[in-house]
């Protein structure tokens, strides 16, 4: 006997499915293992894609290549954000180290807000009248 795929699915639809309904009986143990599977699944597919389509084609494999042909300003450059992404992950509240490329990120998203609102909504305007 053969258990498709499909059956599977199912049947794990309509047992998360119950166990989100008994929420309705009250905040119960059910409901939370529940929660906790479906946290737990995302966040680690939210992962998973993160590493797999942002890091390493965009941080690991150029550093990679880099070093294997020998450019080291390029090198040199690719380390400025991982040195960041560390002083993010790893210190966040030790010595303010965090706050460098914390401080980095908000002067890039202010002056893109300011750049964007100037260039969109102030110039038309000011062209228009």
């Amino acid at each position: 006997m053969v258990i498709s795929l499909d059956l599977i699915a199912g049947v794990l639809g309509f047992l998360f499915t119950l166990l989100i309904f008994s929420y309705v009986l009250g905040d119960n143990p059910l409901f939370r293992i529940a929660v906790y599977i479906f946290v737990g699944v995302s966040s680690g597919y939210i992962a998973a894609v993160a590493w797999w389509q942002v890091v390493m084609p965009r941080l690991v494999n150029p550093f990679m290549a880099a070093i294997s042909s020998g450019t080291l300003l390029q090198a040199g450059l690719i380390l400025v954000p991982l040195l960041g992404a560390l002083m993010l992950l790893v210190f966040p509240h030790v010595t303010g180290l965090g706050r460098i490329p914390m401080a980095f990120l908000v002067g890039v998203g202010a002056a893109v807000t300011i750049a964007g609102a100037v260039i969109g909504t102030l110039i038309p305007q000011v062209m228009g009248t």
